[in-house]
């Protein structure tokens, strides 16, 4: 069985992610504008802040690689967003500390590390991440820091509330829809590698013009049924068809015409047996068939109703084609032999097949005689 090719799948995988990113970075400039608007509307109350400078140049930046986005590479897109990220989360712990929105955007941070760069970066980052923060709580606990406005003049503010609330909304709305995009892109990628997997599957396993099974898939078959029948008592039997002067309807009607005969032959055959039973075109007009089963199966019958369903015509392009077919038979259980392989199996299958088509060729020149070549 074929393999989806490793390439293709990181390819599909890679232009996921770039897409992903494309979204994220167009719904962080959305989110980025109001954000600096409501940072900027705190000026009156508590001053012009570096922070809100910060804000500024942040969104200018986004604008930036969200216009250009198309000609910069994943990794320039994904570490500006990464880079960004970061620092909002490190100014913000600097200049506000608790009551500022740092905490939040390092759990994007720490989303974009993992999608980017795997679980070992991401180790590191929380690490050097829960350091700084330790440092900034002891800038804060012993004085060196402080925020720029008194913690009830703060929670009084409109301007303050609507920039803590879009702050921290801009993370959560961002990270929430990348794990989701994600994930459904993830899925339809899992569903495509499926199909591509049944289709490789499909390609072994299978012949293109009948969609019957290969010799492949038969002999293993075949070797389990026999391997199965030492075990327990049950028939396995092998059918060889083999089409009667084949080469002249290529030859009278062109390939084409063969082509829809064979598929004629294959319907014929899936007709007449079971589901459970093996169907299997070896290549040119010959055909197999195999029959195991626990329970008494009149083989007899089932070669007559093959040669009933290849009597009926087949028509193609205003011609009426023909068929006949010469059927050989080989048979084991318990009783018959306790000793045989898959290979043997099919020689005497095919020995029987071709013992009938030199009977049937011997009953054209020879009309009278009408002994059956079959056992």
């Amino acid at each position: 069985m074929t393999e989806p090719n490793q390439s293709s799948v990181t390819a599909k995988w890679q232009l996921i992610l770039d897409q992903a990113m494309d979204r994220l970075i167009v719904l962080l400039v959305l989110c980025t504008i109001p954000a600096v608007i409501s940072s900027l509307a705190r000026i009156p109350e508590m001053g012009f802040q570096i922070s809100m400078l910060f804000h500024i140049v942040v969104g200018l930046l986004m604008i930036t690689v969200a216009v250009f986005r198309n000609i910069l590479s994943f990794h320039v897109k994904t570490n500006a967003v990464l880079t960004l990220s970061v620092t909002i989360s490190v100014v913000g712990l600097w200049d506000w500390g608790l009551v500022g929105n740092g905490f939040v955007w390092m759990l994007l941070s720490a989303s974009l590390f993992a999608l980017i760069y795997g679980g070992r970066a991401v180790l590191i980052f929380n690490s050097i991440f829960i350091g700084y923060s330790i440092f900034i709580a002891v800038l804060y606990i012993n004085g060196t820091l402080s925020i720029p406005v008194s913690h009830n003049e703060y929670s009084h503010s409109l301007s303050a509330w609507s920039t803590a609330i879009i702050g921290a909304a801009m993370p959560l709305i961002i990270v929430s829809y990348a794990i989701t995009a994600l994930v459904k892109k993830a899925g339809l990628l899992i569903v495509a590698l499926e199909d591509q997997k049944h289709k490789a599957t499909q390609l072994a396993e299978r012949d293109p013009l009948t969609g019957l099974y290969n010799l492949r898939v038969l002999n293993n078959r075949l070797e389990h049924a026999l391997q199965l029948s030492d075990r327990q008592p049950m028939q396995v039997y092998l059918l060889n068809i083999d089409l009667d002067d084949f080469k002249q309807i290529n030859d009278r009607y062109g390939h084409a015409a063969g082509d829809v005969a064979l598929q004629f032959v294959a319907r014929c055959l899936l007709n007449v047996t079971r589901d459970s039973d093996t169907v299997c075109r070896v290549g040119g007009d010959e055909f197999l068939v195999l029959i195991d089963t626990v329970l008494e199966v009149h083989i007899d019958q089932v070669v007559k109703r093959i040669r009933r369903e290849l009597e009926h015509d087949i028509t193609f392009e205003d011609k009426t084609i023909k068929l006949k077919a010469s059927i050989g038979v080989a048979e084991f259980n318990q009783a018959t032999n306790q000793d045989i392989s898959s290979d043997r199996m099919i020689r005497i299958a095919d020995e029987a097949m071709y013992k009938e088509k030199a009977w049937r060729k011997q009953k054209k020149l020879n009309p009278q005689n009408t002994e059956s070549a079959f056992h």
